[in-house]
This record gives structure tokens, C-alpha cells and sequence, in this order.
């Protein structure tokens, strides 16, 4: 067993965070390397103050994530495979349906998608079926629809079902997955996928190109909301001791963890580990209220700063997408900046070239008034893809009733670099975000 040591003063008793880092760059053999689960003691942190407080043994549950292929739609290639149903008497025992699901912090909905939908796009993926489950239950059959903006739209009713997921108990000592239920759970059934149109106005393939059949939900909103029903189900059970996740992602190894409930300090320097209380009051987007949203102190491209909106700006880090998004602005002047006004282009075949591109730095200001960097290469601000490297960064346009001003929104392009705590145990909620350690040294 891979034992997690202690350690104290997690946050205030903390060196500076140094914002350097050389070792997360390492050469990694080529070989991609199958995902092995290994049994870990992980740490979780006393919920009445996080600082100057010693970590204390907690239930957790760890649920592997993948890497599917990337796609040019903006969602986050990682999934993690969960089931949906229960025994029938038509059917029998073996009606757990499996799907891919994306562990989603930048929405409000779970949902997957319905047998009921036959279009292409539904077609394209595996489809929930609720006649083959004994355990689902109807709780609103009228058709409503969830808007994506530009990105597409689906249309839904509302069921309830057990579901269930794999996950390594280290409280228990489990070496092996086990499978673990959570009855009673809502979830939207969507019944129809809708494209999306370009900016040409033609229809995207955003729902075809999707890796996933659905979204977990872990919204910031703490109550009030069957979307957070995950964590309150396993809270219930008993399964956890605390309402928080982490998450992990290593593109180099192909592998990631959720980890419900605590921390997998192996992961990362628990030196660099900084918190940010939620604040949702910076922007005026329509889904604000679910939104892992933190102040935003400052951009820097280079050495040249990247204008923010003088109201304030705000960060918000998204498990669901895999780019860099928001503000219109905000991103015309990364853009900008990045490519020296279109000197340098936004599309390389060439991964060499990239070393002529600028350092990308992020500024935030923790909770004790720290000002910590988090700073990406061209190597890592770009996204890979079949035919080359591709700059990651797009801008959302504002609604009629929704303005992306001042957002800026972090995807897998950002957390695949960093190791992300999503605490609702304190008031208000908060991240936590830290320095990955360096993927070569978790080869076995």
C-alpha cells in the first residue's frame, strides 16, 4: 500500500509559491502506459479551519478517469464510466448500463443521454434506456430544454435511478476497485441533441465529436440543488466525512483521478496548495450561481499584461472543457499578445516552434492576501490534435440575458497542469489549486 504521510500547517505555514515549474516538464517514454489503480491512504483536512490544522485519516472514494481522443469542440477529453439502473423483472440482474461521463465543475446538470433520442448525434452514443431498469422512476415527463449557447442545446425530462460507480476505498485498505451505489439519484434524460452553429452559421458536429454520454455535475452551489446530490448521497450513506473533491489529470500518463471526499497528496506539493473563497458577485453570467468562480488579479502574456475589465474579472475552473473561454476581450488580448499582433500564427504543425511563443501567467490572490502565479508554456496553452498544435482559446459571446464580461474560464488545457481541490465544506465554498509533482515520477 501506497502510504500518504502526514503533514501540518497546510496552508498558513507554507512556503511561497514559487511558481516554477521545471520538473513538470521531464521527458516521459513514449509507451502510453494502462491505467493501474493503486490503493493509497489519502488525507483530508478539518472542515472548521483549514489552516494550521493536522490532516486527519478520512473515508474517500477514487474513481479513475481516461483520456479520450481530443476533439475540436471544447470539451474535456477525461471521463470517468459510471452505470445507471437496477434489476427488472423483465430483464433481470444484469441491467446496470454503463456510459462515460464527464466530471463536470462548470454545470448544474446531470444528466445522459435517453434511449428516447434517435438522431444521429444521439446515436453516436450509448443511450440510457429507464424501461430496462426496475429502479427508475418518472419525475417529470414534460420536455424542457437546456441551452449551451453556441455550442448547442438538449432537450430533456427528468428521471431518478440508482447509479452506480467503481471507485478504491483507502480508508478500508481495498487494493481493488469496488462498486459502490447511490439510489435515489436525478438525473435529465435527454431525449434530443441539438446542434450548434459556427460563425459562419452552419451547424457544428459539437454533440457528434462529444467523447462522453453525459455529465456528473459538481456545481459550487451548496444547497438547493439536486445537482449536488452526489456528494449528499454518499454523505448519507456514510461512504464519505466530508463534502469535497479533487481532481487530477495526467495527460502524459492517460490517466486522472476524482477523489471524493479528501486529497491524494502523492499528486501534488502540498506546499503550493493555496485556497480561493467562490466569489459570484465579479460577472453577470446566467449560470453564476455554479460556477467554481475566484477574483482574478491579473493576466500576464510575456512580460505585457493583458487588459481586464476595470469592475473586476473572475476565474472559473471548468472539468468540463478543455480550452480557455470567456470574455471576448479578454481573450482578443491574450490572443494578441500571444501571437505578437498575427506574427506568430495560431496553428503549428511543428511542435519546435512553439518555443518562440510567450509563458501564459495567471494571478490570483488567496485568502491571505498572497499574490500566487500559475504560469502554462506555449507547450502547454496549445492543444494537440491530428493535423498539429492549436491555439486554446475561444471567446463567448454575451446573450440577451447573460454577459461573459469578465470571465475567464480554465478547462483541461490549464487543470491537466495543476492538481484542483473543490471544497464545499467551508462558507463561502472554495478552490484549492497546487503544483502537480512531476508525472515521470509515478511510473511503475
Amino acid at each position: 500500500m501506497e502510504e500518504i504521510p502526514s503533514t501540518s500547517g497546510c496552508r498558513t505555514a507554507m512556503s511561497q509559491h514559487a511558481g516554477t515549474r521545471a520538473q513538470r516538464h521531464a521527458a516521459l517514454p513514449l509507451t502510453v502506459l494502462a491505467f493501474s489503480m493503486i490503493a493509497v491512504t489519502l488525507v483530508a483536512l478539518s472542515s472548521c479551519s483549514r489552516s494550521m490544522i493536522e490532516p486527519r485519516r478520512t473515508s474517500v472514494l477514487v474513481i479513475p478517469l481516461r483520456m479520450g481522443l481530443a476533439k475540436d469542440n471544447g470539451a474535456s477529453p477525461w471521463y470517468g464510466e459510471l452505470a445507471i439502473g437496477g434489476s427488472s423483472a423483465t430483464y433481470g440482474n444484469s441491467e446496470r448500463q454503463l456510459f462515460k461521463f464527464i466530471m463536470d465543475t462548470g454545470t448544474g446538470s446531470t444528466w445522459v443521454t435517453s434511449k428516447e433520442c434517435d438522431t444521429g448525434p444521439c446515436r453516436r452514443h450509448r443511450r440510457y434506456d429507464p424501461q430496462r431498469s426496475g429502479t427508475h422512476v418518472w419525475i417529470d415527463r414534460q420536455v424542457r430544454a437546456s441551452e449551451l449557447g453556441p455550442w448547442g442545446k438538449f432537450q430533456y425530462k427528468v428521471g431518478q435511478d440508482t447509479w452506480h460507480f467503481w471507485a478504491v476505498n483507502p480508508q478500508q485498505g481495498d487494493q481493488d476497485q469496488k462498486l459502490y451505489s447511490m439510489p435515489g439519484m436525478r438525473f435529465l434524460e435527454a431525449v434530443t441533441l441539438i446542434d450548434g452553429q459556427n460563425q459562419d452559421g452552419t451547424a457544428n458536429s459539437n454533440w457528434d465529436d462529444l467523447v462522453q454520454d453525459g455529465s456528473l455535475a459538481f456545481p459550487s452551489e451548496n444547497a438547493g440543488s439536486p445537482s449536488t446530490q452526489v456528494l449528499d448521497l454518499l454523505l448519507q450513506q456514510g461512504l464519505l466525512d466530508q463534502k469535497l473533491m479533487s481532481y487530477w489529470t495526467s495527460p502524459e500518463l492517460n490517466r486522472g483521478e476524482v477523489i471524493l471526499g479528501g486529497f491524494n497528496e502523492r499528486r501534488y506539493d502540498p506546499a503550493s496548495l493555496r485556497y480561493y473563497p467562490v466569489n459570484r458577485d465579479i460577472t453577470s453570467v446566467d449560470n453564476a450561481s455554479e460556477l467554481w468562480s475566484v477574483r482574478l488579479v491579473e493576466i500576464r502574456v510575456g512580460d505585457a499584461q493583458v487588459a481586464l475589465p476595470s469592475a473586476g474579472a473572475a476565474l472559473a475552473l471548468d472539468t468540463g472543457s478543455s480550452r480557455f473561454k470567456g470574455d471576448p476581450d479578454i481573450i482578443d488580448d491574450i490572443v494578441r499578445l500571444i501571437t505578437d499582433n498575427g506574427a506568430r500564427p495560431q496553428h503549428v504543425q511543428d511542435p519546435a516552434l512553439l518555443d518562440a511563443y510567450p509563458d501564459l501567467t495567471i494571478v490570483l490572490a488567496d485568502e491571505d492576501g498572497g499574490r500566487n502565479d500559475y504560469t502554462l508554456s506555449a507547450g502547454e496553452y496549445f492543444q494537440a490534435f491530428p493535423d498539429g498544435w492549436q491555439l486554446a482559446f475561444h471567446g463567448l459571446q454575451p446573450t440577451e440575458n447573460s454577459s461573459t464580461a469578465g470571465l475567464l474560464l480554465a478547462g483541461s488545457i490549464f487543470l491537466d497542469h495543476y492538481y484542483a481541490v473543490f471544497d464545499y465544506e467551508t462558507n463561502p465554498v472554495q478552490i484549492g489549486i497546487a503544483d502537480r509533482v512531476d508525472p515521470s515520477s509515478l511510473i511503475r
